[in-house]
């Protein structure tokens, strides 16, 4: 009877066990399908590109979000972008590039995007609707073509909001050309364009020309030489009707340094509008010399003067100058970025400028 019963205890015990054993088994396949889902989210997460968004207007300030972005489609050298971005600059935008091998264009791009910002002087809201086209040539030439819609809402009742239509043609050429045993290099980008709107409810057109140049003299052959840089820049519209938003503001991180972004009423250049206009002339020359280098990153210190001016009707009579010293901190695999403290000579304003710059330097 003993005997029995210990046999009935050891089978019982063998169930229990068993049953213990299922469980744990369903415990970590329950684990296992977790970690299987997690994977597969991050897979889809890293194959689709999520990856945040960062982007420095040079007047307004800082905008963030995030995109995704899906390459190869269909096997296909295609991609799609989508993105978020807000801050400063709020802004949809879906993106298709298309790459060409042995063909007369490399690249076709199209973009359609929806934006919204206020002025720096927080005077009207700008809500832009764009569409865009854009062929990448072989020969370092290009062509865009743009299809707007902006509604201009002012701040100020009284005046009246306007809704503008545009279409505008821009073809632009960019060269670059190494001199006398890389003493000397210049880079060259001119971008023309042609747009037509109905700004003000009339029919108008404006031809504007671009000109963007930079030339480099190294004081020495070594890869990390001192060297001067001088920089040409000149925007001339044919029109004077030419829509608030695509005024150019010459007191900025582009153009003259030194100067406060956020306008002061005791600070008669900004007060009286002097730095907002139609065309402008920069010329500016800066030193810049290596203070430490490695693989991946580069410190340098920079010392710039700055000189602009600034006109509605092509007689240039405002004038802008600017000075000071900075450091300059890059990274060869994302870009780079100058830190610079500047000084004016009108009232000896003194402004801290980050100037972010995250492509190629």
């Amino acid at each position: 009877m003993k005997k029995i019963a210990i046999i009935i205890l050891i089978f019982l015990n063998g169930l229990i066990c068993q049953e213990s054993e299922n469980s744990r088994l369903n415990i970590d396949k329950k684990k296992l399908n977790r970690i299987i889902i997690a994977n597969k989210i991050l897979n889809t997460i890293k194959k689709s590109g999520l990856r945040p968004l960062l982007s420095k207007d040079d007047m307004l300030g800082w905008s963030y979000g995030f995109g995704l972005k899906f390459n190869k489609i269909k096997n296909i050298d295609q991609q799609i972008q989508i993105g978020f971005m807000t801050g400063k600059v709020t802004n949809y935008f879906l993106e298709y590039d298309k790459f060409f091998k042995n063909k007369q264009f490399i690249q076709l791009k199209n973009k359609f995007s929806n934006s919204s910002q206020s002025s720096i002087e927080n005077d009207y809201i700008l809500n832009q609707n764009l569409f865009s086209t854009h062929i990448i040539f072989n020969n370092q030439f290009r062509y865009q073509i743009d299809l707007k819609y902006n509604k201009l809402s002012y701040t100020d009742i009284s005046i009246n909001n306007l809704n503008i239509s545009e279409l505008k043609n821009l073809l632009l050429w960019s060269k670059e050309t190494a001199l006398q045993n890389s003493y000397f290099k210049n880079n060259l980008d001119i971008i023309y364009s042609l747009a037509i709107n109905d700004y003000n409810q009339k029919f108008n057109h404006n031809h504007t020309i671009n000109i963007l140049n930079r030339f480099t003299f190294n004081l020495s052959d070594l890869t990390n030489s001192a060297r001067f840089t001088i920089k040409n820049h000149i925007i001339l519209n044919s029109s004077q009707q030419i829509p608030v938003f695509e005024k150019t503001y010459i007191n900025s991180e582009d153009f003259v340094r030194g100067y406060p972004i956020n306008f002061s009423d005791d600070f008669e250049i900004l007060s009286n509008n002097n730095i907002k206009w139609n065309n402008v002339l920069l010329n500016s020359i800066q030193f810049e010399v290596p203070l430490s280098k490695t693989k991946i990153y580069n410190y340098e210190l920079i010392l710039f003067a700055d000189h602009g001016i600034g006109s509605n009707n092509h007689k240039f009579k405002k004038k802008l100058r600017g000075f000071g010293v900075g450091i300059r901190f890059t990274n060869s695999k994302s870009g780079g970025a100058d830190m610079c403290f500047g000084l004016n000579p009108y009232n000896g304003t003194k402004q801290f400028h980050f100037i972010a710059n995250f492509k190629k330097m």
